[in-house]
């Protein structure tokens, strides 16, 4: 018998970063290296001076310094490791109780044979956490909570990560209310605070509509696909034991004690400005008041706390790498001039285009650098003087620059919101991006690309 061809295995997301890092080292030795200037403005923000590009020497990596990118790689993104550890090792412990499942059972049961209806809540809920709370890593640790959804329905776990993840992407991609990207990117524009919102809220209207139904398809699919399976004698029907999910009062506390952490999360992100690392608090403490609502004691706490954390050290590992990339391009003086060149690139495009380039842009800008105040920093005041020689209104740079970075994080293994959902969901990498780029981003981006030609071409400012 001839043995069949050996299946690829997917590439691991440490792989890939590390080809990053020796695709770019090697570039350092040839490429042509540049610098933007920074200058204050009226505000007392740093910006990038859009006229200022040059030439600067290169900068080619050595060997000590090969060998201390990455332990400076974890060095320079602590804050965000700490709150990912946190967040996730705290879910892991309130999971661990079985709180969350037993009030899921519960309702599941009360909605037995309306999964579309349980679909359409979920991607309201989070649709509205990422428009008016900002919330975008943040969905990540209700993932394991989306795949027992999922499973007990009877899909599967990629489509019960994408009942989390594509509704916020939608609620962060249409940047309704959040500061930290709309009044951002405004307040760099020089535009009034919360103006174009009316047009913003069209599009969210628009994008969870098309992706409550890309997904309740999705689940018919699935439901169709399974009961072939069923009729050919195929199919493989999971279990559950439901005996011990009974929503005691104990676990209503959990519940309770975790929503009340939600919501003061939520206040104090918004209300106080608080940022990630004491956000990482308030989930740690999350875990904490959850171990001892379980009834555990001082050590079983402090031990839970230690296993939920222990369980995700390896995102750590991905986040450092990840940082590392970042700091290699900037430090080897090669990420400025694939901002030149992209800059430089859409002074020539035909002026109804130039929003959906600019979206295309900082999507692909994504995988050179992956935080949103990051890509702001360097693309508007950019986009932003593009919009004034070319007499366009800026509010299309607004919807383009917070669409791109919503569609692009949920995908490219680099982003931290991706290395959180594919650990939290227990999923395969590879399986996960062309899952959703088939069923789901083409579909929302080209929805997106669509919505900002139709805000360029009639000038919409409100």
């Amino acid at each position: 018998m001839a043995k069949g061809k050996k299946k690829l295995a997917p590439p691991h997301v440490l792989a890939i970063l590390l080809v990053l890092i020796v695709v770019i080292s090697i570039l350092s030795f040839f490429a042509p290296t540049g610098q933007y200037d920074y200058v204050t403005d009226a505000m007392g923000n740093s910006v990038l001076d859009a006229e200022s590009y040059h030439s600067v020497p290169r900068n080619p990596v050595t060997l000590p310094y090969i060998i201390n990118l990455i332990p400076r790689g974890f060095a320079s993104n602590i804050t965000t490791i700490v709150f990912v550890l946190f967040c996730l090792g705290s879910f892991s412990v309130v999971g661990k109780t079985k709180a969350v499942d037993a009030l899921v059972n519960t309702i599941l049961k009360k909605l037995h044979g309306k999964d579309n209806v349980v679909i359409i809540l979920l991607s309201t809920l989070f649709t509205a956490c990422g428009a008016f709370f900002g919330w975008s890593v943040e969905s990540g640790v209700f993932v394991p909570m989306g795949v027992l959804i999922a499973k007990r329905m009877g899909y599967d776990k990629y489509l019960g990560t994408a009942m989390v993840i594509m509704p916020t992407l939608v609620g962060w991609g249409t940047g309704l209310l959040y500061s930290g990207s709309t009044l951002l990117l405004q307040e760099m524009l020089g535009i009034a605070p919360l103006s174009g919102m009316g047009y913003r809220a069209v599009s969210l209207v628009v994008l969870y509509v098309l992706c409550t139904t890309l997904l309740c398809l999705e689940g018919g699919r699935q439901r169709k696909k399974h009961a072939v399976e069923v009729a050919e004698g195929t199919a493989v029907d999971e279990e559950f034991d439901d005996s011990d999910l009974v929503f005691t009062t104990r676990r209503k506390l959990i519940v309770i004690w975790f929503v009340l952490a939600i919501i003061f999360m939520v206040y104090a992100t918004t209300v106080w400005g608080w940022g990630l690392s004491y956000v990482g608090g308030i989930y740690f403490m999350m875990g904490l008041g959850t171990a001892l609502i379980d009834g555990q004691s001082i050590n079983q706490m402090c031990q839970s706390i230690a296993d939920g954390v222990t369980e995700y050290t390896f995102i750590a590992l991905v986040l450092a790498f990840a940082q590392s990339v970042i700091l290699l391009l900037q430090e080897t003086f090669l990420m400025d001039p694939f901002v030149h060149l992209l800059a430089s690139l859409l002074q020539s495009v035909p002026l109804p285009l130039v929003g959906v380039i600019a979206f295309l842009v900082v999507a692909l800008m994504t995988f050179f650098m992956g935080g949103f105040q990051t890509k702001a920093v360097i693309l508007a005041p950019i986009l932003g003087s593009l919009s004034q020689l070319l007499g366009f209104n800026p509010q299309v740079i607004v919807l383009a620059m917070v669409f791109g970075d919503g569609i692009a994080k949920w995908f490219w293994p680099a982003s931290s919101n991706c290395v959180i959902v594919v650990a939290a969901g227990k999923l395969e990498y590879v399986d996960w991006a062309k899952g959703i780029l088939k069923k789901y981003l083409v579909y929302l981006a080209i929805a997106m690309a669509i919505l900002i030609a139709i805000m360029q071409s009639f000038n919409i400012s409100w």
